[in-house]
């Protein structure tokens, strides 16, 4: 429940074009107590219903969260840059945002990793999952993270 200033910010519209659409009757289950309006936010917006005539209503939406992606670039795996390092190969990507490198920890214990000279069971790129238990030992947490290896 917020009132007539909230709600036009998170509408993005001004403050008398809403109190115009609640004396209208076009914001719905809004109700008035004395001269104070009460909006309920109902997946975090006020919702607006539409009419019948004029434009279509262009009410601010809530940003979506952009979406992160883990590329793995097969073509570039042994070639090295002027300096005589490996290319990294593992791309973040998060909207117009690239980041390339060679290890990409994952939040939690999890990371990609690319390792051309030491590979893993022959792989190039594998998940490393690190399991935290009081009885896990090393050689079947390595067993398991070979177990695990991906491309």
């Amino acid at each position: 429940m917020v009132g007539t200033t909230e709600a036009s910010k998170l509408l993005g519209i001004c403050a008398r074009r809403l109190r115009y659409l609640l004396a209208a009757g076009r914001v719905r289950n809004a109700f008035k107590v004395s001269n104070i309006w009460i909006i309920p936010i109902i997946n975090g917006m006020p919702v607006i219903t539409t009419c019948k005539r004029g434009p279509k209503p262009t009410w601010k939406q809530l940003r979506k969260q952009a979406l992160s992606r883990i590329h793995v670039n097969t073509s570039l795996f042994g070639k090295k840059d002027k300096d005589g390092k490996y290319v990294p190969v593992i791309t973040a990507k998060k909207s117009d945002d690239n980041s390339y490198c060679d290890r990409i920890i994952i939040q939690g214990s999890c990371s990609i990793v690319y390792d051309f000279d030491h590979p893993l069971d022959k792989a190039r790129v594998w998940t490393a999952i690190l399991i935290l238990k009081r009885f896990c030992a090393i050689s079947a947490l390595t067993r398991f993270v070979k177990n695990c290896k991906t491309l």
